[in-house]
């Protein structure tokens, strides 16, 4: 169906800009998108040559069309979003990380409490956050408690019943944690000033905060109440600590959001900071796989309003890396060169990359600590920031297969990883098997002008690496290779018994073992999948009219029994034709 139904429609779309909406046989959204033309839009999705194989995947499944025409992209922009939120459709970047935070909140009550709650009602509470540091958020409330006189008890503070004595002065009044408003010693306008206070803060306007306290401590000493004076004292520098700390730039008081983004070709990263007067009141971090080839600049703005909504921000001024070329309504969006906002920019940045480096250190720019180190052991002449290591499985002499897999700068790049299906050797070789492997690899990096690794490591000792360095120097290339025992963990040099040892406590073999692993991993993943599709093949085999031929390539289009069964009947019509496609969901019915 796909690009046929869309160039079925292409002359109805107008040339307006707009919203369209991909639909499948079932009328489910598959993808929601914004267009500054909708007709010219559309014609590049009816295109023979769609270079991204998920559009090809996301055009063949579209089975109908719908558009809404904006005024402006701008427009169309801000619609697109609001939909996305609403269906999810699974072909959209969704920013989400399926956690819900913690809020600040002050309930709607007479002598209102602070606390601390995770799926606040509006209704009942007036709430400051969220907040996705749990650091941040304890520090914060444990300083207004600190600061402030508050109750904690659950009682119904009414009028009526404080006159009638109904409780008792607890533990919390004797320890000056609460002024006791239960028993009528706090009036309910002194308690009421000490909340707009506690708003001040969670909104982060410390400077009034202060002069109330400073206030309130000259109103102290000209009482000659110097004990009480001392306390305020106190507070007043246990807020100024906090002020000082959270400040971002010394001087600056405004009021703004900041994006930090990074990204690679898989993924997009982003961090997210609230500034309010000066004070970081909210950190965030995000990550996304990219979909469809999304661009840099939409993925920016689709963070902005994401974020903005999430955090229910509406301040004006949002600092970004780059222009988006999207206007956001209600929105101006910074791109600083110097001064105090390009410093607010960079501190964002330096969290992005700390969060990047913690979290997924395979995107990480940092080199691993442990490379110095290995290229002094083993006398390299450079630091060996790509690493190769190749790992052999075999199952009873059969299924034999072989993984390669990639570290640049000590992480896994796992789009480099590469599986061999070993084709020339037959029972239990691990040599040939290896040779087969290695020179299969390394005639493809020559012919294609691929990057060679400074060091590749075989999962073996010496035997292994010398059948590698061997076929290394057949092709003419000059590649330090290394065998790393299982047993011992020990190097090996080509053809040699005479192992290198290593620190067990150091991170080189750290690194070492995690590479030899990660091969060893991705060999068994491998042959594992082959003996599914083995058992797989045998049988769609008995299904009639497919053969061996068709088998293949109902394989290789889906992959599964469970991704045949989720295929439409036009879908699986495509691969073997109408008539083995309805036998063989008659068949599937049966499994």
């Amino acid at each position: 169906m796909g690009r046929e139904k869309i160039l079925s429609r292409l002359e109805t779309f107008p040339e307006h800009p707009g919203v369209y909406l991909f639909k499948d046989a079932e009328g489910n959204i598959l993808y929601i998108g914004k267009a500054r033309n909708l007709k010219a839009r559309l014609k590049q999705y009816a295109s023979m040559h769609i270079p991204n194989r998920k559009t090809q995947l996301l055009v063949s499944k579209v089975h109908d069309i719908d558009y809404i025409i904006t005024e402006s992209e701008e427009e169309a922009f801000l619609l697109e979003q609001a939909l996305i939120q609403r269906h999810t459709p699974p072909y959209n970047v969704m920013w989400r990380d399926g956690k819900s935070y913690p809020y600040i909140c002050i309930l709607k009550e007479r002598f209102p409490r602070v606390v601390i709650m995770r799926r606040p009602s509006e209704e009942k509470a007036e709430c400051y956050g969220p907040y996705t540091s749990k650091v941040l958020l304890e520090e914060l409330y444990n300083l207004i408690r600190e600061i402030f006189p508050l109750r904690t008890c659950s009682y119904n503070l009414s009028e009526d019943n404080i006159k009638k004595g109904k409780f008792k002065k607890c533990l919390e009044y004797h320890i000056g944690k609460c002024m006791a408003p239960c028993v009528g010693l706090q009036s309910e306008q002194e308690y009421n000033e000490i909340i707009s206070q506690v708003r001040k803060i969670l909104k982060g306007n410390i400077d009034p905060v202060l002069k109330y306290l400073n206030e309130e401590k000259e109103k102290a000493v000209s009482q000659l109440e110097f004990e009480k004076a001392e306390e305020i004292k106190q507070k007043i520098n246990l807020l100024k600590r906090y002020a000082e700390k959270a400040t971002i730039v010394r001087g600056f008081r405004a009021d703004i959001d900041v994006i930090a983004y990074k990204a690679t070709d898989t993924m997009a990263f982003v961090h997210y900071m609230q500034i309010r007067n000066g004070l970081v009141v909210l950190t965030h971090n995000l990550k996304v796989s990219k979909k469809l080839n999304e661009t840099d600049e939409e993925l920016l703005a689709n963070a902005i309003v994401h974020l903005r909504n999430k955090f229910k921000s509406d301040v004006k001024e949002v600092i970004i890396p780059f222009d988006t070329g999207i206007k956001i309504e209600g929105v101006d969006t910074i791109v600083p060169v110097r001064g105090d906002k390009s410093i607010l920019l960079q501190v964002a940045e330096k969290n992005l990359n700390a969060y990047i480096d913690r979290e997924f250190p395979e995107y990480s720019e940092k080199p691993h600590p442990a490379l110095s180190e290995l290229k002094r052991i083993l006398n390299l002449p450079d630091i060996p920031e790509r690493i190769e290591c190749f790992d052999i499985s075999t199952l009873m002499g059969s299924q034999t297969v072989a993984s390669l897999v990639v570290f640049i700068k000590g992480k896994p790049a796992k789009r480099e990883y590469r599986r061999f299906l070993i084709k020339e050797v037959e029972g239990i070789d691990d040599y040939s098997s290896m040779r087969e492997a290695v020179f299969r690899r390394f005639r493809r990096l020559i012919e294609e002008g691929g990057e060679k690794p400074d060091l590749l490591l075989i999962d073996g000792g010496g035997g292994q690496a010398g059948v590698a360095k061997d076929v290394l120097n057949e092709l003419g290339l000059d590649i330090p290779v290394y065998g790393l025992a299982k047993r011992l963990e020990v190097l090996y040099p080509p053809h040699s018994q005479s192992p290198i040892y290593i620190d067990r406590r150091s991170p080189v073999l750290l690194l070492l073992q995690k590479i030899r692993n990660e091969a060893h991993r991705f060999a068994l993943q491998y042959q594992r999948k082959r003996r599914e599709l083995t058992a797989l093949r045998s049988e769609l085999l008995d299904v009639p009219g497919i053969g061996k031929r068709r088998a293949e390539e109902l394989l290789k289009h889906f992959g599964s029994i469970k991704r045949i069964k989720e295929a439409s009947f036009d879908e699986i019509a495509e691969v073997v034709g109408p008539a083995v496609a309805r036998r063989l969901q008659e068949w599937l019915r049966t499994v």
